[in-house]
């Protein structure tokens, strides 16, 4: 516990790295030179330099590229990151993809402004084209190197450009940071201390110093910042308390038999973290406790990482990443094998000139699509990158392949494999693959795929096929044949357990849209259990598939609170069963909305439209820029609020169900844009299209849109929708006891419907209901004026709510 001494700290913002007129000089000086080249250390301003003069708000961004280690030797590895339809071979000449390049920018209004991080590390063929183009006009480069990176410097600058050096930052400008942060003065040894553990890297001191903070390793004692708690007997900010290493340690001295502790850091820091015990075994048990004693690394079950995530992605010398490997990288197969370890392991590997191990190739490429790093686990996944020169993963490669929108590539990977050498998981994705051929080229593949002379192996193959086939119904139907059929299939004993997982998801799915949430839900649990026991054995696609419908599952059933954490898992790559995090930014804008937090809602819906760049894999375009739309409408922006909505009703869906989605979103829209009869119209296109196609839930939810725009006269629509659910749950639950209400003229009931769903956290679904009540409790006996006023606020969702 803190003596009376301490106290809380007074956080402010940090302040920003550059003034506005220093970024606006460099964006000048860009816009003469054509090409501008930010020299810093790793984790400096650099990086934050290049984004303010290039105006990204949001990272990633489809105009800038991070290079990495090993990239060097991919030829136009970098410009296929940059351009995503540009895919030219490795052996064509420059002048070739010069051109493509040309023709891809000609498309655009104005030149480009791309971002190239770490331009070191970035294949030389690129850089060149990059800054060809630059010079003759066709774009504009801002590109970041190390200090000492003579080579690709002068590369960079080759037609010109400018330089602007950002220095890591001195002792005293740390100490004016932390005055500004805090507001009090810095103790001279944690000036010091923060120096030593970052080098001055500007991103890095804002990162650690909030960090130990958060920790409580930064307090406030009798009006200064110290490093605290201190050890017993010693004062806050005294020899004990200390956020570096002794310098006198084996930091620098080998110990246990040559191994120092510098090599368990510099190992750590390439992998990530490392098993506890391969750790001892291979560093000594005294080395790890010195590291974990001194604040460096921290011990947590079996495993070891750094105390700060800072410190982790260093980087260092190709020298000492050689000398290491020799040295190690054969004797971790323990933490190579952790999920989320095999991507950094891979990329170990590759930068010191190795071909990936086969197993550690298939493990790096699931962690890469786990992470959302697709173009890395084509990388990994590549037949020339590993030792064997063998395919491998190839759900994985095509998994990568449809999320980059690839689809051509996706069908010749498959098209060049042998379907009976496919496991049951790869039978799946292949066959959802093939279905975007036409029918003929469709059936002759799918009959390839199926071909056994072993009548078992050709019932389980065939129950493979119905499962893929049942999976794309449910975007188009529903109903009890749809989900019996599935229901039989999960029991059948006839599917691996990543496609019994995949049954029971598309179940819920199934049982969604027939308005039976609770059943849903228990089928997408089911699924996720079923993954958890098979542990590291799923593929992405598999993880990804059922987290995303136990989502929407959770989401019906008006658990958004458990939405929120089944959000939080599915993004959590570095766990066994986590997903991919593909539409995190998606569900998380759908969850918001239903939570009423519009601001968040909208935040996360523009992210998702700003890196979705060309290809639309999900076909989610239209309906997610409907729902940005809405998030407008409500924060009183009506003319972004339509001219989103214009761009949604250019994009469709080809796939019903979400286009149903769109079209309701739409209409609520077009109602808050006060065209209520445009909104009505739409609504009974969607109620029409419904019942033609036996979706229950999306019925209802048209249905009760429908009663919100236009008042009690819609409710018959409504109540036939709803009369005769039995037991229901969640959202179809509120919507069957709104008709009913609705149709007696309960408005007490209707109060108390709004005001439970703002206790279940839906403030999207108890403002509608809330605004309802109100314009139709006309006369003034029919609410109090206190109801009234709560009901208001509860209407209001453009304000923001306190927890």
């Amino acid at each position: 516990m803190p003596d009376d001494s301490e106290v809380d700290l007074d956080i402010r913002p940090w302040p920003p790295a550059f003034s506005g007129a220093f970024v606006d000089d460099a964006r000048a000086t860009l816009t003469a030179a054509r090409v501008l080249v930010a020299v810093g250390p790793p984790g400096g301003a650099r990086d934050e330099l290049a984004a303010a003069v290039a105006g990204l708000v949001r990272r990633p961004s489809p105009t800038r590229h991070v290079a990495r280690q090993g990239e060097d030797v991919l030829p136009y590895f970098a410009l296929g990151q940059l351009f995503t339809d540009l895919r030219p071979s490795a052996g064509a000449g420059a002048d070739v993809v010069a051109e493509l390049v040309r023709d891809t920018i000609d498309e655009s209004d104005e030149p480009p402004l791309l971002v190239l991080v770490d331009a070191e590390l970035a294949d030389p063929e690129s850089v060149d084209v990059l800054v060809d183009l630059a010079g003759s006009g066709h774009l504009l480069l801002v590109a970041t190197i190390a200090p000492g990176a003579e080579a690709a410097r002068d590369r960079l600058l080759a037609t010109g450009g400018a330089v602007v050096e950002v220095p890591p930052l001195d002792g005293p400008q740390i100490a004016d940071l932390l005055r500004t942060r805090f507001g009090a003065e810095p103790h001279p040894s944690l000036t010091e201390q923060v120096l030593q553990r970052t080098g001055g890297a500007h991103g890095f001191v804002h990162r650690l110093v909030d960090a130990c903070v958060v920790a409580g390793t930064i307090v406030v004692d009798d009006g200064m910042l110290v490093v605290g708690p201190p050890l017993p007997g010693s004062p806050a900010g005294g020899p004990g308390a200390t956020l570096v290493p002794p310098a006198d340690g084996p930091d620098s001295t080998p110990t246990d038999g040559g191994v120092s502790l510098a090599d368990l850091v510099d190992v750590t820091a390439l992998l990530g973290q490392l098993d506890a015990d391969e750790a001892r075994t291979l560093f000594g048990a005294r080395v790890v406790e010195i590291a974990s004693t001194a604040g460096v690394l921290s011990l947590a079950d079996d495993t070891i990482g750094f105390t700060f995530p800072v410190e982790a992605p260093r980087t260092m010398d190709l020298d000492r990443q050689g000398e290491l490997f020799d040295r190690y990288a054969d004797a971790l197969p323990r933490t190579t094998a952790r999920a989320g370890v095999a991507p950094r392991a891979a990329d170990w590997w590759r930068a010191t000139g190795h071909l990936l191990p086969v197993d550690l190739a298939a493990r790096a490429a699931r962690g890469a699509n786990l992470q959302g790093r697709y173009r890395r686990a084509l990388v990994y996944s590549d037949p020339g990158n590993n030792v064997e020169h063998a395919p491998i993963v190839p759900v994985e490669r095509g998994f990568a392949f449809i999320e980059l929108g690839r689809t051509d590539e996706f069908l010749a990977l498959y098209d060049g494999i042998e379907p009976a050498h496919l496991g049951e998981d790869e039978l799946f994705s292949y066959l959802l693959g093939v279905a975007l051929l036409d029918d003929d080229e469709r059936d002759r593949l799918t009959q390839r795929a199926l071909h056994s002379d072993d009548p078992a192996t050709r019932r389980r193959r065939e129950a493979v096929r119905t499962l893929s086939d049942l999976a794309r119904a449910t975007f188009v139907t529903a109903g009890e044949k749809v989900a019996s059929r599935l229901r039989a299939l999960a029991f059948s004993g006839q599917l691996s357990p990543g496609n019994r997982a995949m049954a029971f998801a598309t179940l819920s799915a199934a049982m969604r849209h027939s308005a039976r949430p609770a059943q849903a839900l228990q089928a997408s649990t089911f699924a996720l259990e079923i993954l958890s026991d098979a542990g590291d054995a799923m593929s992405a696609h598999h993880l990804a598939t059922t987290h995303e419908l136990h989502v929407r599952a959770l989401m019906t059933a008006l658990d958004l609170p458990g939405a929120e954490d089944a959000v939080r898992a599915y993004s959590a790559a570095g766990l066994r069963t986590g997903g991919s995090g593909r539409l995190e930014t998606v569900l998380l804008a759908l969850v918001r909305m239903q939570h009423g937090e519009v601001r968040d809602a909208l935040d996360n819906a523009l992210k998702f439209l700003d890196e979705l760049g060309t290809h639309d894999p999900h076909m989610l375009r239209g309906w997610i820029e409907a729902v940005a739309a809405e998030c407008l409408v409500h924060l009183d922006r009506a003319s972004e609020a339509m001219s989103m909505l214009d761009t949604a009703a250019r994009h469709p869906s080809a796939l019903p169900q979400v286009d149903l989605e769109r079209r309701i979103t739409m209409a609520a829209v077009r109602d808050a844009l006060a065209e209520p009869e445009e909104a009505l119209e739409i609504l009974d296109g969607v109620i029409d299209e419904t019942i033609d196609r036996g979706l229950r839930l999306t019925r209802i939810e048209a249905a009760a849109a429908g009663v919100l725009v236009g008042g009690p006269p819609q409710v018959e629509r409504l109540i036939e929708a709803v009369d005769d659910l039995v037991d229901p749950t969640g959202v179809p639950k509120v919507w069957q006891s709104f008709a009913w209400a609705v149709r007696e003229y309960d408005i007490a009931s209707i109060v108390d419907l709004a005001d439970d769903l703002e206790a279940k956290e839906a403030r999207l679904m108890a403002a509608g209901v809330a605004q309802f009540v109100l314009d139709m409790a006309r006369r003034a006996t029919d609410l109090t004026p206190e109801t009234r006023t709560r009901l208001s606020a509860l209407a209001d969702l453009s304000a923001p709510r306190l927890p």
